[in-house]
């Protein structure tokens, strides 16, 4: 997924293998996609909402490692959206945020997929929509950082997934968005 140099939407796919140095090609999503969330889970790579380029996406699919090909998994909830974040925590795969036209802007909504269940579910909103955040998971906690939003981009919250809540946390020192974030 993703554009290309002209601003095309891709459907294809590409992985980088450590030990020949090489890339190859993969099975090209069902769907061109970009601004969407991707997410691995045991055996799979998950993709989901973004943007055909002109519509917003609720769609997803996932990758299988050992059939080298996408199938769909359920729509996300409501309206499409794109400048997602996703992460996976817990067996489960989240999905933060974006923007949506049909939903009024930016958006606060997170959505749980169950790949055990095949099945999505709200959670607690976020205190602050916004967009282009970056997501990861520390010590059992979802952290969305960043994005751009009402505020300044600076924000900072973590989500407890057994109390189902959100608590702020502390800002960065300068706002961003399109990013990446990584726990190591």
């Amino acid at each position: 997924g993703g554009q290309d140099r002209s601003r095309t939407t891709l459907s294809s796919m590409e992985c980088y293998n450590l030990a020949s140095e090489q890339w190859s090609t993969k099975a090209s999503m069902s769907v061109k996609r970009e601004r969407h969330a991707v997410v691995a889970v045991a055996h799979y790579l998950y993709a989901v909402a973004g943007s055909d380029g002109i519509n917003d996406l609720k769609s997803g699919e996932r990758y299988s490692w050992e059939e080298s090909k996408w199938s769909a998994i359920p729509d996300l909830p409501g309206n499409g959206r794109w400048g997602v974040a996703g992460a996976s925590l817990g067996g489960y795969i989240y999905i933060v945020g974006g923007y949506s036209a049909r939903s009024g802007g930016i958006l606060k909504e997170v959505s749980r997929y169950s790949p055990s269940e095949n099945t999505w579910e709200k959670r607690a909103d976020m205190s602050i929509g916004k967009y282009a955040s970056g997501a990861a998971v520390v010590n059992n906690h979802l952290y969305s950082v960043g994005g751009y939003s009402s505020g300044s981009g600076k924000q900072v919250e973590w989500y407890d997934p057994l109390s189902n809540t959100w608590e702020r946390s502390v800002d960065m020192s300068i706002g961003r968005g399109y990013f990446a974030v990584v726990s190591v």
